[in-house]
Formats: C-alpha cells, structure tokens, sequence
C-alpha cells in the first residue's frame, strides 16, 4: 500500500505514517481516507494523505471530496479539499491545503462532493431535539424509526447520559453512542481520566454544563446474526458526523460566527450575484426556445469552474422546483419569497419572470440583463451585534474594488439543525468601519 511520508520543518523531523485508511462518508461507501500529516506552511496546513476506492477494478477516477477538522471543543478550526483524477483501488497519495493552523484536530470528517462528474448530494437527515438541555444532533435520515433514546442520571454525582440504541439489537445492548452531560466541577475533577480510558470524547461546554459523547467499549450487537450486525455497524458508521453536529442552544461566539459564514456567504453570494443577476448566469441553448416567447432559452447547466465551489450546488438544477430547493438549502423561505420568488419569478415586467418551466425543464428570459458585482466580504471582521433565540446578527466590513465600503449587517438562522441565511446581502452601514 506504501505511506505517507512528509518533512516538519517544526520540529525538522521526517513523518511517517503506514497504517489501513479508516475515514469514510457513511453516506458514500467505498471511498477511503487516511494516514493524513498536517504540516505548517506558512500561514496554512499542509495536509498530506491517500486515498483509495473499492470495486472499481483497475480503472482510474476522478474524485473531490473534503476534509472537515474539529477541535476538542467541537468547533470547526479547518478544511482540506482532495481533488484527483487518478484514484483507484490502490492507495494513492493527495496533498492539500487549508487557511489556519489546525495541527491540533480532534475529529476529522470525509464528505465525498463527486465522482466521475457525478455530484454526491447532502444526504437528507432528521434533527433530534433535547429539550431538556437545550440542544440538537443532527441524525441520519436512515435511522428514522430504527432507534430509541433512552436517559439515566447517576444520583450521586448528577452525571447524566442519553444513549441511542440501536433497536434491532436492543436485546444485545444496542448502544450506538451516548451524551454525556457533566458538571464542570465533575468534569474538572474526571473529564481527564474519563478521556484517557477511551471511548469519552468533550464536545461543548455550555454555562455550567460540559457534553460529551462515549462510544461503547464492548460489544452491542449480535455477533452471530449477519444482519443485525450489518445494521449495527451502519448506524455506527454516522457517529462522527452525528457527533460534529452537535448544537448546544445558547450564544455563538465570533469565532463560530466567523466559520458559519465562511460556509453561508460564498453560497449566497453566488445566488444573489450570479442566479438572480440576469441572464448570464446559465448557459443555455439558443435554439430551443419556449413557443411564442422566443426570448426564453433552454437551461442547460452552469459554466465549469475548477476546483470546489458553491457552484456544486447548482449541477442538478433542471426546474424551478429545483432552482428553490437549491434557494432554500442557504436562505430560510421567508427571505427566499421576499428576495427572490415574488421579485423574479412573480413578476410580470421586461426581461420577467427571470425563469420559467416548460414541458418540465427551466427556460432564461435571455433579454434580462443584470449587473456588476464587486462587493467583497472580509469574513475574519465578522463580529456578532445581538442574538435572541435562534437568530444572530452580525456585521462584518466589505470592500468594493479595493476600497473600504461600509459595514454589512446580517442574520443567520438556525433551522432545522444548521444555520441559514435570514437576510440578504445589501443592509449596509456605510459610516462605520469594523477593523
């Protein structure tokens, strides 16, 4: 299989690494990674790794996925993409590099975006709430109807569990993992010792409460029942994305705010600048038009661009039901509706609707003409200004052709167990400077 080798200019050491590759996407099976060394390079990470398929006999592939780090806090502190065009079954070697020093990752998770040209769709999921102590994971859609929840508190030290079982191997344990809820006074005296015997990992600290999530240290499944221990193995196979999900209800701080719209803004802004901003935005076919309304012309994809981009999230739009979806996945559907559908899809004037559906495929109004944009976001000025509930404000400086232009102020919504766009892009201050 061979290793990974890299240099540390750090410590001026020669890392090695030589070991079965263990990070998959439970969403996407037979996609492995792993061996990885971080390494500094200037003010980013270096990320060295390999990357194999299963089943793909000796064909070569071409693959973009993306690698997640997380500290021990939970928080999101960098990302790596793994683009190539020649991994098979044989592990092969990437590098890759990421913004920020994030040598020091927890958790790392692989999400698959494509192969072979074939964009891998989010996975739909279901949200499970704790009330109690104000919290969310987010769950695969999968296990919908195939799990139980059930909590237990040691009197004595107050310490607090809610496991998630499995239910086909409930009579075996069926234990996929538990939340662990602390005091920080116990977890101060414990959390250290817990974490070194295993299975413990910190995932938030919240007020006067920390969580953790433990994974079981024995056997939970029946062994002998092909089966059941199939489905107990699926179910755990989501626990580190289930566990990076995790959502303690209370105030974000600016460095959470910050990685939020690292993810957000460059997707709304290729709604707001490029699909709602004229005609240019698709390319289409001249020639096949809606009869009697030559000026709307068939929708025939995006232009290619290299590389990962927020443009991925429009390679399957084919209808307005899919350009919506696509809409709704960034901007919360209130916003949607104000910004987007009763200005450009509502509207009977020159050059509208923007879009329209004929025999099942999306047509552009060819003569809509749109804008400029040159609006920049300088995302580490982002500061928080108020939050109640779910709602945060933010305000964050922006440029426009190198020039300082004034102060954006946003909203993000947590919906449905992620955060969403509850503004547009063009509340600005124009008095007032951040950095």
């Amino acid at each position: 299989m061979g290793a990974t080798i890299d240099y540390d200019q750090d410590t001026q050491k020669i890392l090695v690494k030589n070991r079965s590759l263990d990070l998959s996407d439970p969403d996407h099976k037979g996609i492995w990674a792993g061996n990885l060394i971080l390494t500094k390079d200037g003010g980013s990470t270096k990320v060295t790794g390999q990357l194999k398929m299963e089943g793909v006999g000796n064909t070569t592939n071409t693959v973009g996925a993306t690698l997640t780090f997380y500290n021990d806090n939970n928080e999101k502190i960098g990302e790596a993409s793994i683009h190539g065009d020649d991994f098979g079954v044989d592990a092969q070697t990437f590098v890759s590099e990421g913004l920020g020093d994030f040598r020091s990752y927890s958790t790392v998770n692989l999400h698959v975006n494509h192969v072979n040209g074939h964009v891998i769709s989010a996975a739909p999921g279901i949200v499970y709430e704790n009330k109690k102590h104000s919290f969310t994971l987010n769950l695969p859609k999968s296990w919908e109807g195939k799990y139980d929840v059930a909590e237990t508190i040691d009197e004595t030290s107050t310490f607090e569990t809610i496991s998630f079982i499995d239910t086909a191997n409930k009579g075996y344990g069926g234990v996929v993992f538990s939340i662990g809820i602390w005091t920080k006074d116990d977890w101060s005296r414990n959390g250290q010792a817990a974490m070194e015997a295993g299975h413990v990992s910190k995932i938030a600290e919240r007020g006067d409460k920390v969580f953790t999530i433990i994974r079981p240290g024995d056997v939970q499944y029946d062994p002998h029942n092909e089966k059941l221990t199939a489905e107990y193995q699926l179910m755990s196979s989501y626990v580190n994305t289930i566990k990076t999900s995790f959502h303690a209800n209370g105030s974000l701080t600016d460095r959470e705010a910050k990685e939020i719209l690292k993810v957000l803004l460059p997707k709304a802004e290729f709604i707001v600048a490029g699909m709602f901003n004229g005609s240019g935005f698709f390319n289409i076919d001249r020639t096949q038009t809606i009869p009697g309304e030559e000026a709307y012309c068939l929708v025939t994809g995006i232009p290619q661009q290299s590389g990962e981009s927020p443009s991925d999230m429009m390679d399957n739009v084919k209808s307005i039901a899919d350009l919506k979806k696509a809409v709704e996945d960034v901007f919360i559907k209130e916003i949607a509706q104000q910004l987007f559908y009763s200005r450009y899809l509502e509207t009977e004037d020159r050059g509208l609707p923007l879009y329209k559906d004929y025999e099942g495929r999306m047509y552009v109004n060819s003569i809509n003409g749109g804008h400029g944009w040159a609006t920049k976001f300088l995302m580490d000025t982002a500061k928080i200004i108020s939050q109640k509930d779910n709602v945060v404000e933010i305000a964050l400086d922006t440029i426009v052709l190198d020039e300082p232009y004034g102060s954006l102020i946003i909203k993000i919504k947590f919906v449905n167990g992620k955060w969403m766009m509850a503004s547009g892009l063009d509340d600005m201050v124009y008095d007032r400077w951040i950095r």
